[in-house]
């Protein structure tokens, strides 16, 4: 008989396990469902016949309306409401931002809701309108009411809302994250029982893995069940009319009208300091090119003799 080695045996250990856990649980099912059959015919019937009449016998506490309406529904199972997270936008034309602004967190306070976001934008420039961006969060159940709230602050531009249904993931992920720590329970009986390294080693690995996967589904579950608690707003404000922008004090304009005349002071002195720097620095071409303009205008003023003489021959008379 050939031996194996540990490496291969814990391969062919989890996937009889596995095999032997879906085994069990087909086997639990089936013995379930023929402990919950009756041996005899008779006695089916007349447990059928007795939760018929149980279900359909009047309640003498409820009325004839409610009654009627039982009996119409008949034996229909309930249904199971959607799973479903909610986005409305909203956009407000408001006399005052900031009253409005105001407003929404006392609103915010008494339907017990979070302000997430706020960008506050004052005009700047003359013919500017003060606008703000909100984020709000609020109870799923309270958002209708919390719209129609916000709806009484000013004149409604833009609404709009967007759910989406998230049952099925719901179900995947708690479906999933059950399996994972059935495996996890499996996987930790198989360390109890691992002897040499190389087999802690790999079930170790292997447990991380899935410990690791428990929390990226728990932290998934959690989130999508945040969203569908708590319905998400996001409120966008505009100012009805124009705003210039706020004046500064007089204190405040006189100092910085002060701290603009000595910052042009010390500017035209640094930069008259500069420029005395440069002439100095070529002073002498400065004086050269001054001597040499002197000496030629002095040569061009010079008198010239032969141009004396023949002015003093034409002056005098002829014999």
């Amino acid at each position: 008989m050939r031996n194996v080695s540990p490496s291969q045996t814990l391969p062919i250990v989890l996937s009889s396990l596995a095999l032997s856990a879906l085994a069990l649980s087909g086997c639990s099912g089936a013995v379930q469902m023929e402990s919950a059959a009756p041996d005899s015919g008779e006695v089916s019937a007349e447990r059928n016949q007795d939760l018929a009449q149980e279900s359909t016998a009047p309640d003498p506490n409820q009325s004839a309306e409610a009654q009627g309406n039982s009996l119409s529904r008949g034996s229909n199972p309930p249904r199971t409401a959607p799973k479903l997270i909610k986005t409305a936008n909203l956009t407000l034309r408001v006399e005052s931002v900031s009253t409005a602004i105001d407003t929404v967190r006392s609103l915010l306070q008494t339907e017990q809701g979070d302000l997430i976001n706020l960008q506050d934008q004052r005009p700047q420039r003359a013919g500017d309108r003060a606008t703000a961006s909100l984020v709000l969060r609020v109870p799923q159940d309270r958002l209708e009411s919390v719209l129609s709230q916000l709806e009484t602050l000013g004149t409604v531009q833009e609404q709009s809302i967007q759910a989406e249904d998230v049952s099925n993931q719901l179900v995947d992920a708690q479906a999933r994250l059950r399996n994972l720590r059935k495996e996890e329970e499996t996987v930790l009986e198989i360390l109890e029982r691992s002897g040499e390294i190389s087999e802690v080693l790999s079930v170790s690995q292997e447990l991380s893995r899935i410990r690791e996967a428990i929390e990226t589904l728990e932290a998934r579950l959690k989130s999508l069940n945040t969203q569908v608690a708590f319905s998400t707003i996001r409120l966008s404000l505009e100012a009805t009319a124009t705003s210039l922008p706020p004046e500064a004090r007089l204190g405040v304009q006189v100092k910085d009208t002060w701290n603009q005349a000595t910052h042009a002071l010390g500017s035209v002195t640094v930069g008259l300091l500069k420029l005395s720097i440069w002439l100095l620095t070529f002073s002498p071409y400065i004086v050269a090119l001054g001597l040499f303009g002197w000496g030629l205008r002095r040569l061009r003023n010079r008198p010239r003799p032969q141009s004396a003489q023949s002015s003093r021959d034409l002056s005098e008379p002829q014999p």
